[in-house]
C-alpha cells in the first residue's frame, strides 16, 4: 500500500497486491488512484515489490499479466 501524507492528511494513493506459488511471484494488481496517476507512483510500487524479492530464497521469476489495451500499464512495464 502507498500512503501519501499531505497537510496532516493520509491517503490511500495506490496498492499491489501479489500471490507466490512454486517459485513465482504473480503480481495480480497494480493500481493507482486516479489523482495520483503519471507522478511516477506505480513505478515506485512496482520497484518495491521487485526490490522486496531481490535474493528471496523461493522466490525466482516475477509474472506479471497485462491487457493489451492497457497503454499505460504496458508503457510502466518495459
Amino acid at each position: 500500500v502507498l500512503v501519501l501524507s499531505d497537510n496532516n492528511r493520509e491517503q490511500v494513493a495506490g496498492y499491489v497486491i501479489c500471490r507466490s506459488s512454486q517459485g513465482t511471484c504473480h503480481i495480480l494488481n497494480l493500481c493507482i488512484s486516479a489523482e495520483n496517476q503519471n507522478k511516477g507512483y506505480g513505478k515506485l510500487l512496482l520497484k518495491s515489490v521487485l526490490d522486496s524479492l531481490a535474493g528471496h530464497p523461493y522466490i525466482s521469476s516475477v509474472v506479471l499479466e497485462v491487457r493489451p489495451s492497457n497503454i499505460a500499464a504496458l508503457a510502466l512495464y518495459k
